[in-house]
């Protein structure tokens, strides 16, 4: 049997009742009277909230205290900055927050969503290539930018779901449904220096096991540290399943990221990511993994070669 999923750290609309008392009115921009709904998710600066304005379901972000609200402002900037990219959530405006576009729900909730049907456990081999690879091609926008996002993770990734046919009456999913999938969240997201090609060594910011070595040992790191979360995030898609928790890596193995000037750091703590052994994973997909998973962060894939890559999974 398959293991056991994690349970959702939020609860989204579909999957919970409507609590009369999270009613408030507020104006929006233009006036427009709305209604805010339900919490749609939470963390350490900001709560999301679904509003109803205009006839338009919406999301909104508010910083939690007066001290985020420079952060949340910055993160405003850098997501109207990527407005041109469909890959990523579609920013509004701003109202004492963010005001996007509404998603139903997060990949981590969707996840659980199937493995809640009767018979179904796994994505299509379609499906995961989609949300794979809008999730590189968002980055590949956010790291025109000279950022990095630092925070990839299933949470951080919205999806829309088009049912077919056969699903459309009974309210379930199928290998045939549609699955549109943008990231989301760039509070964490930092900018490489100008005339560099990677970040000073910072706090530890991510949630493990999708976080970096590098970053885990608070050494420099670059745009490739969000390809080791695109690897992590592979094998759960495959697996349906995160990977085992972290665990120390001893020095004498020389699994140690390295500083850009070549000098080792750490030891450090590094996931234990079990590959897909199933054989019904594509080729494409087994070279993506091992090639986002090196533990040496120069030996990581760009976004345009893993996108070449994962393209490879029907051609092959």
């Amino acid at each position: 049997a398959p293991a056991k999923y994690p349970h959702p750290r939020y609860v989204g609309p579909e999957l919970g009742a409507f609590d009369p008392r999270s009613v408030h009115d507020f104006n929006v921009t233009g006036g427009a009277r709305a209604l805010q709904l339900e919490e749609c998710g939470h963390g350490v600066s900001a709560i999301v909230r679904r509003v109803y304005v205009g006839g338009l379901s919406c999301a909104i972000k508010v910083p939690r205290t007066a001290n985020d609200y420079t952060l949340i402002q910055r993160e405003f900037q850098l997501m109207r900055s990527l407005a041109d990219c469909k890959h990523i959530v579609h920013v509004l405006g701003w109202r004492r927050g963010i005001v996007m576009e509404y998603m139903p729900h997060s990949l981590l909730v969707f996840l659980n969503l199937i493995l809640s049907f009767p018979g179904r456990r796994q994505l299509s081999r379609g499906q995961r290539v989609w949300i794979i690879r809008a999730l590189l091609l968002a980055l590949g926008a956010l790291h025109e930018k000279r950022y990095v996002h630092r925070d990839v993770k299933a949470e951080n990734i919205l999806v829309a779901v088009s049912r077919c046919p056969s699903c459309m009456p009974v309210g379930t999913y199928c290998e045939e449904c549609r699955v549109q999938s943008k990231l989301t969240d760039f509070a964490d997201a930092v900018e490489i220096p100008q005339h560099c090609t990677w970040h000073p060594a910072g706090d530890l910011v991510g949630t493990r096991p999708y976080t970096a070595p590098e970053i885990e040992a608070r050494l420099p790191f670059s745009y490739a540290a969000d390809l080791w979360s695109v690897g992590v995030l592979a094998v759960e898609l495959r697996n349906m399943s995160l990977p085992t928790e972290p665990k120390d890596v001893a020095i004498a193995q020389g699994y140690l990221p390295l500083r850009p000037d070549g000098a080792t750091g750490g030891p450090v703590k590094l996931v234990t990511v079990e590959r897909p052994k199933n054989r019904e994973t594509a080729p494409g997909l087994r070279k993506l993994i091992d090639a986002c998973l090196q533990i040496d962060w120069r030996m990581r894939p760009t976004v345009a070669e893993a996108l070449e890559l994962i393209d490879n999974d029907f051609a092959e």
